[in-house]
């Protein structure tokens, strides 16, 4: 539980700080970080499919 509310307020601090002036720019960064997330998660659940392995 921690660990999400720190996650929650390091992310709120580092938009404020680096994107105050700039929206578009926080979009894409969140975009790519989705992006990364999502490719990340296909590797992980195919591995994890593939060997059985919990």
């Amino acid at each position: 539980m921690l660990g999400w509310e720190s996650g929650m307020a390091l992310g709120i601090g580092l938009g404020v700080a680096f994107f105050y002036e700039r929206p578009q720019q926080a979009l894409m960064v969140a975009f790519a970080l989705i992006v990364a997330a999502l490719l990340m998660y296909q590797f992980t659940h195919n591995w994890f499919a593939h060997n059985k392995n919990r």
